[in-house]
């Protein structure tokens, strides 16, 4: 069987397009099948291209793409091949393009992250939101039995290397095959300037650089200078590199799924719109630490948290292993076997309905919650019951929770959580401990029961002090508009505290704050 891909690479649009067309090309044609490779205008000659058959189909350079234009230049491209099946990876084509090619060959395939509109035999997407198919937009499937394949389960992967031991904590750094290289330069600066030697001592940095990748020649200079970064050229395969690595930092594409295959602890940023994939499904793979662009220029506070990984790697390395969906190499097979069939399938609704255990019930906060404790805390009820309304940003809420010395539970009921509250110890005298309790709900069920259920179950847990002598004082602060909270705390026993007293006195300095607020004991 002809299998026609038609896709582009460059500087803009990066290598992972390609990427995933080489990879089915080279497992369909173990199989047996043969397969063309159709592109833009190509200037030079791409060593990673050499045992493809590509053809490209523009003899000049195109400054505005058409797809009436292209769709004409391909079907002439393929006109001297037997009818097949023709494989898109290209954002730039879309429904006129695919409705058009699909009167000149049998079917027509479509790789896409977007969920866009289009007139295709089959839907390629494995965006792992998309493992719970009810969030998929079939509306966007305009031709009759089309097919979609949806989920982890067709994600485009070759197998892995075995892991093997390093001495060193081998970080690896990937910004995409045309990313900025400044960004990793300015990271791995602000991590060797501070902190202790001790904690740097084996730390290496691997920085991937693409062919297209901006300010090259600076990590290439800087790794001259200093042994601890070594560049890694002429990489097209993060599988290649990823054997012994300890940690990953970089841009969230296809990368966050060979990561998820060779479970590997990650940092990830979405850089493009199609890796903006909400918290939620990329915890399914393994990826709980997920930042944005911008996030990029905050170098300190990501080397601060490379550092973090490293003192504290089991916590990072659980969360990589803690996952609901497996990601393996197998991808490429399901396509295969999916296009061969005869029969087309249309919606598989891959929904699985939850009991629901109508229980209540207190837990410790673990790792896993990571994103809904920040989610939650962000809620506006919360910020505007806060010591701050701002939102908290996702690089300063993951250096907070690993350092952190707060213990937080949450409260389950009926599968879902509706409450977290926590205790820390701030402040230490020759008669007491002083421990801060706080508590923001989680969802909207969340009402009077339920907190006085938790902050009664908090009164009577046994709490780790260092002098058992010393006696146990509560303290809160609450701000002065919350009525609600003003009126509950005299339920469970808290004594409101004068602006003058040293309880008072504590809190404010733990807080930084001087007005709006009351303070309570217990």
């Amino acid at each position: 069987m002809n299998f026609f891909f038609r896709t582009n690479f460059n500087g803009k649009v990066g290598l992972g397009h390609l990427f995933r067309c080489l990879r089915l090309i080279r497992y369909f044609e173990i199989q047996k099948h043969s397969c063309y490779l159709f592109t833009d205008l190509l200037k030079k000659k791409f060593h990673f291209l050499k045992n493809f058959n590509v053809i490209p189909i523009y003899k000049k350079k195109v400054h505005f793409f058409d797809q009436k234009i292209d769709v004409i230049q391909f079907t002439r491209a393929t006109k001297n091949f037997k009818k097949g099946i023709v494989i898109i990876d290209d954002y730039r084509i879309g429904v006129d393009w695919e409705r058009r090619i699909s009167k000149f060959h049998k079917k027509v395939a479509v790789i896409d992250d977007l969920n866009k509109k289009h007139y295709s035999d089959y839907i390629i997407n494995y965006n792992p939101s998309f493992d719970l198919t009810g969030n998929f937009n079939y509306k966007n499937f305009l031709k009759k039995n089309c097919k979609i394949l949806l989920g982890h389960k067709f994600s485009i992967l070759e197998k892995k290397k075995k892991r093997k031991k390093s001495k060193n904590f081998n970080v690896i750094m990937y910004n995409g095959s045309g990313g900025d290289l400044i960004f990793f330069e300015k990271i791995i600066k602000s991590f060797l300037l501070e902190g202790k030697k001790s904690h740097k001592k084996n730390v290496i940095f691997k920085v991937v650089i693409g062919p297209f990748s901006k300010n090259k020649e600076r990590i290439l200079n800087f790794s001259k200078k200093n042994k601890q970064i070594i560049p890694i050229l002429n990489c097209y395969n993060l599988n290649d590199i990823l054997f012994d690595a300890n940690i990953f930092v970089g841009s969230a594409g296809v990368s966050s799924f060979e990561t998820a295959l060779n479970k590997v602890p990650s940092i990830l940023f979405q850089i493009n719109n199609n890796q903006k994939v909400q918290s939620k499904y990329m915890e399914k793979i393994g990826h709980f630490i997920i930042l944005k662009l911008k996030d990029l220029y905050a170098y300190e506070k990501i080397s601060q948290l490379i550092l973090l990984a490293k003192l504290q790697y089991r916590r990072f390395l659980y969360l990589s292993k803690t996952r609901e969906f497996s990601v393996d190499f197998k991808g490429t097979k399901r396509i295969l076997e999916n296009i061969k069939k005869k029969n087309i399938n249309q919606r598989i609704d891959n929904k699985t309905k939850k009991k629901l255990i109508e229980k209540q019930y207190i837990r410790k906060v673990n790792d896993k919650d990571i994103n809904h404790y920040l989610y939650s805390r962000n809620l506006k009820i919360n910020r505007n019951h806060s010591t701050t309304s701002k939102k908290i940003i996702p690089i300063d809420h993951y250096n907070w929770w690993f350092i952190t010395k707060r213990i937080s539970y949450v409260l389950i009921k009926n599968n879902k959580r509706i409450l977290y509250f926590y205790h820390e110890n701030i402040f230490s005298d020759k008669t007491y401990n002083y421990f801060l309790s706080g508590w923001f709900a989680c969802h909207s069920n969340c009402g009077i029961r339920e907190i006085l259920y938790a902050l009664n179950w908090q009164k009577n847990i046994k709490l780790n002090v260092v002098n058992n002598k010393q006696k146990i004082m509560w303290l809160s602060t609450i701000k002065n508009n919350n009525k609600f909270s003003i009126k509950l705390s005299k339920y469970i026993g808290w004594k409101r505290l004068s602006e003058k007293n040293l309880r008072s006195k504590i809190l404010k300095r733990h807080y930084n704050i001087n007005k709006g607020f009351v303070y309570y004991s217990r």
